[in-house]
């Protein structure tokens, strides 16, 4: 026996947990049972549902159609007998733009219906499957008199898949292995495998049975290395299939093309379209068609410079697809009004497809190296590069060169702000460069990501900033911080050191016209000091736009403010010329020593790296002082921009 003492004051103590309200007594429909025998009687006799009461029988149900295991007749025989009485729901097809389907929550009870139609067609065994009716509206019918046959098919198991770091390309899925053959609605296949391959992670991608038919695939683990295998297939129904250089085009023409599958494939080594058999019926060049897709896709990888690229992509042209107009993946999917274009090489040599190149682009995006806002950027370097070099046209009006010219001017005067960079504006970045010096930089850039140590991945935003511009300039051979600082970059003092060895690019098209760029002074001297001068020498290793070097100097120390000077000199800057001034009227007694120099620094006005020799830097300008005895002998360097003052807060010390 166990004794349990209640103590009245540790009992108001407890929380309560589980009380429960029993004032709002659910409703009856709430119950399983009730709600089936509510959707029968209304569908089988007549007694008709409110929709308030339609709606809590159809929620109540829509929870257990997802968790109730077929096999529990009480629950799914009712249904399954409305259904099979009242006729399974007829879902007409319709394209991305008609208003056609089964619209969810007009009909409580028909949803409720649809749902149990889902359940069974996606759980039964193969042998109870019907052809739903709405397969003869889409995916396709196969015709009453198309043969049933058997093929034994040899599978390459070796498959490695890509590396995860593709990260829009469903990099690690299953590889599908076409088979030519197609399930017909309600029709039993049965696929033999190799007693080796049943445990090495391959499964037959469309199952021995499907209510609505479909291509029959097998699909292979990506990393599997199981060799050659045969698999037999038997009750199947041929399905159009071009192999590019394995059919011949008299196959094709005569035969393969009248195959009676409502679906078909035209494939390369490179490349796959999966599209509805009638919209390459009346196809004669199967071969031009993939000669011009092999290099389209061959184009995109050299372009992105994974090679050799180890999967054949896959587009997949569909009634409905997850999101968008078209999305990348594996395989990538498109809307099916893309397809008669698509299938056309003279359409497609003469007008390309920009989405088609964009989504084969996302598929070649590598993380690390898709900077932040680049999403919907470096998929287009294969859109533009494409339409342009394969095409022959611009592609997109957001590439025009006045659109282009007012984004840019629009992002400047916004002030160059990097959380506003992306899609177009980014993609104006990267033009630019390639214009200068093709898309080979680029390339180059991004290929060094492939192999980088773990060590070097960039983890974060300003990480991958900074390595793009390293990797970028090391590949064009230019020192482009400058440039991408211009952009609004959070470029650190270690990038602006690591690229010191490289002339800058100062022939860039912003300068001037949308960014003024600020002056680069380095490797800063003063020789020949005498009593009362000194020459002063310098390199100029970008002279910004359009600037000019003023040396402020006097017996005294004016400071920040030019006007507290008393002399002063004017000097023309150049890039790469060494400069030197001389300094008259110090009145000093005697040469300084070295020692004693101290110069200082200050930005936008210039920027250097090796001058700062000791003291404390200054927001603008470089100065150098010494002092022998009471005597001072003080100069200002000070390079004027109008960005001084406006973005002091933004510049950095070099």
């Amino acid at each position: 026996m166990v004794l349990v003492v209640l103590k009245p004051r540790r009992v108001t103590q407890l929380p309560r947990y589980n009380s429960v309200d029993m004032s709002n007594t659910p409703h009856e429909l709430s119950r399983p049972q009730a709600a089936i025998e509510a959707i029968r009687s209304d569908r089988m006799d007549g007694i008709q549902l409110s929709s308030e009461h339609a709606s809590i029988a159809d929620s109540t149900l829509a929870i257990c159609t997802g968790v109730v295991a077929l096999d529990f007749h009480d629950f799914w025989g009712p249904l399954r007998e409305v259904v099979n009485t009242t006729g399974w729901t007829v879902i007409e097809y319709g394209t991305l733009w008609e208003d056609v389907g089964h619209n969810l929550g007009e009909d409580p009870v028909a949803d409720t219906l649809l749902r149990v139609e889902a359940a069974l067609t996606q759980g039964l065994p193969a042998s109870e499957l019907p052809a739903h009716p709405s397969h003869s509206n889409f995916p396709g019918e196969v015709p009453a008199n198309a043969s049933r046959i058997s093929r034994t098919i040899t599978i390459d198991g070796n498959q490695s898949g890509l590396p995860s770091n593709f990260g829009y390309a469903g990099a690690r899925s299953h590889i599908r292995v076409t088979t030519g053959l197609y399930a017909a609605a309600g029709d039993v296949v049965t696929v033999s495998l190799p007693q080796q391959v049943v445990d090495s992670g391959a499964y037959v991608h469309i199952e021995v049975g499907n209510a609505f038919g479909g291509p029959i695939y097998l699909a292979i683990e990506a990393g599997s290395v199981l060799g050659e295998f045969d698999v037999t297939i038997s009750n199947a129904v041929k399905a159009p299939q071009y192999i590019h250089g394995e059919t011949s085009l008299f196959q094709w023409i005569e035969q393969y093309r009248h195959d009676p599958a409502p679906w078909a494939e035209i494939g390369s080594e490179l490349f796959i379209l999966t599209v509805p058999s009638h919209e390459i019926r009346g196809l004669e060049n199967p071969d031009e068609l993939m000669d011009w897709w092999d290099d389209a896709l061959s184009m995109e990888h050299e372009l992105y410079g994974y090679l050799p690229w180890p999967r054949v992509e896959r587009a997949v042209f569909d009634a409905q697809i997850s999101a968008g107009w078209m999305h990348s993946g594996y395989p990538f999917m498109a809307h099916d009004l893309s397809v008669p274009a698509v299938v056309n090489v003279s359409y497609m040599s003469e007008n390309g497809d920009w989405g088609m190149f964009h989504e084969l682009g996302h598929n070649h995006q590598w993380m690390p190296s898709t900077l932040p806002g680049t999403t919907e950027t470096g998929c287009n370097f294969a859109s533009v590069y494409l339409m342009e070099e394969l095409v022959g046209v611009e592609g997109h009006g957001a590439v025009d060169p006045e659109q282009r010219a007012a984004r840019m001017e629009a992002y400047f005067d916004d002030g160059s702000n990097i959380s506003n960079w992306s899609v177009w504006v980014a993609l104006d970045t990267f033009l630019i460069v390639k214009e200068e010096w093709t898309w080979q930089p680029i390339t180059d850039a991004l290929t060094v990501y492939y192999d980088l140590p773990a060590s070097q991945v960039p983890s974060n935003d300003v990480e991958e900033f900074n390595a793009w511009v390293l990797h970028l300039s090391e590949a064009s051979g230019y020192n482009l911080a400058p440039y991408h600082s211009a952009w609004g970059f959070p470029l650190e003092q270690s990038t602006f050191d690591s690229l010191d060895h490289l002339p800058v690019w100062v022939e860039d098209p912003l300068r001037g016209e949308y960014f003024q760029y600020p002056a680069i002074l380095r490797n800063l001297e003063v020789s020949g000091t005498t009593a009362n001068s000194t020459t002063i020498h310098w390199e100029t290793y970008d002279n910004g736009t359009d600037i000019t070097l003023t040396i402020y100097y006097g017996t005294s120390d004016g400071g920040e403010n030019p006007s507290s000077w008393s002399d002063s000199i004017v000097v023309a800057m150049e890039t790469g010329n060494h400069g030197s001034a001389q300094c008259h009227g110090l009145l000093t007694t005697s040469p300084i020593e070295p020692s004693s120099v101290d110069l200082r620094l200050r930005c936008p006005g210039c920027i250097s790296r090796v001058l700062w020799l000791g003291g404390s830097r200054r927001l603008c300008g470089w100065k150098w002082q010494g002092k022998q005895g009471q005597a001072p002998v003080s100069a200002l360097l000070q390079a004027p921009s109008p960005l001084c003052q406006e973005r002091r807060s933004g510049r950095r010390i070099l």
